[in-house]
């Protein structure tokens, strides 16, 4: 049985308030007034481990505003874990370049074929406790790009695609979660990295059995965002693979 690692008491100590960064104003009628459109703060570069030890090497905690985070790799027996934790690592095998004094949640091992992917995760900003069992949401309003800071090790190198973006949706009355995957990014300096996705580019895959475009997709609340790299992008049976994630904003 896996341990509980996101206990009430240490997550209420991690919460913090969430923010909307105005960007825009959109006039609502000719008698003055208006509806204020904001970029969406998903998740800041602090990461907190709100569990002391390391699982496996592999930490999971709460952004500090509010959203989990975690990780996870597709297909089980990926047990090769050698670096993990929230901001600049601290031993655990890390390579040193890997924090770059920046804050962020990394973690990476040895690639294996077994694994179709690896990924990263955080969920939506929350007020309130959060729950594993039940994260927040977030509704767009007129936001039309996401931007998502992360890098990887190394060794896999520049000039090639690795990093897919991943939007998904709270699971169905199926336990099935429908998801939207944008463009494969490319790195192009070794260390962080900040990009900017437009929505429109994200293609649905992942329907869960109902018939939804890119645009009804992002009409429904998107509960955590995700970086994955697939098994084509690893640089080779047993070579390290791993991703740092820093901020994500959902930009009008």
């Amino acid at each position: 049985m896996k341990p509980n690692l996101f206990s009430q008491s240490s997550l209420q100590r991690a919460m913090l308030t969430v923010g909307l960064i105005t960007t825009g104003l959109l006039n609502t009628g000719c008698g003055g007034g208006g509806e204020t459109l904001a970029d969406i703060p998903f998740a800041n570069a602090r990461y907190i481990s709100i569990d002391p030890a390391p699982v496996n090497y592999a930490y999971k905690g709460v952004n500090a505003l509010g959203g989990l985070y975690g990780w996870s790799a597709a297909n089980p027996g990926f047990g090769d874990y050698w670096w993990s934790g929230p901001g600049a690592p601290a031993g655990n095998g890390a390579p040193a370049t890997w924090g770059a004094a920046t804050d962020n949640f990394y973690w990476g091992g040895a690639s294996r074929p077994w694994n179709d992917y690896m990924e990263s995760w955080v969920s939506a900003p929350s007020q309130a406790q959060a729950d594993i069992n039940n994260m927040s949401t977030i509704s767009l309003t007129g936001q039309t790009k996401l931007q998502i800071s992360v890098w990887g090790n190394p060794e896999l190198g520049t000039g090639t695609p690795i990093f897919t973006p991943v939007l998904r949706l709270p699971k169905d009355a199926n336990n099935c979660h429908a998801e939207a995957q944008g463009p494969v990014l490319t790195p192009q300096v070794i260390g962080k990295a900040t990009y900017e996705i437009l929505l429109k580019d994200f293609v649905v895959t992942q329907n869960c059995g109902n018939s939804m475009t890119t645009s009804s997709f992002l009409s429904m609340p998107i509960q955590t965002v995700r970086v994955r790299i697939y098994k084509d992008r690893y640089p080779g049976d047993g070579q390290p693979v791993g991703i740092n994630l820093g901020e994500i904003i959902f930009k009008l």
